[in-house]
Order: structure tokens, then C-alpha cells, then sequence
């Protein structure tokens, strides 16, 4: 296994403060709410691979 870094964002602000300009466009926004999903399946994989000591595949 390889451990992996990564800077921190507050990543509710930048989809707060990108939603809030789409809006101001009307434009549509560029992450759909199905990314949502897709995030919750990752974070789940991490929990279960920490839990049973093994990679996940998804």
C-alpha cells in the first residue's frame, strides 16, 4: 500500500462559493449531484479497507 498526501481545502466553502456563482450566471453547476454518490462509495471503501486491513477495489 502506498500513502498518499494531500493539501487541505475546505471543501464546502469552494462548493458553496461555486454553486453561489453558477447561480449568478445562470449557469449550470459543475459538479452534479451524483458526484455525491461516488464520493460516499470512496469514503465507505476507505472505512471498510481500515476496518479489514485490505485494499478495496471499487
Amino acid at each position: 500500500m502506498r500513502r498518499l498526501t494531500f493539501q487541505g481545502v475546505h471543501q464546502w466553502q469552494l462548493e458553496a462559493e461555486h454553486f453561489a456563482d453558477r447561480v449568478l450566471k445562470s449557469e449550470s453547476i459543475q459538479y452534479p449531484a451524483e458526484n455525491g454518490l461516488g464520493n460516499a462509495k470512496v469514503i465507505d471503501a476507505i472505512y471498510r479497507s481500515a476496518r479489514e486491513q485490505c485494499e478495496i477495489r471499487l
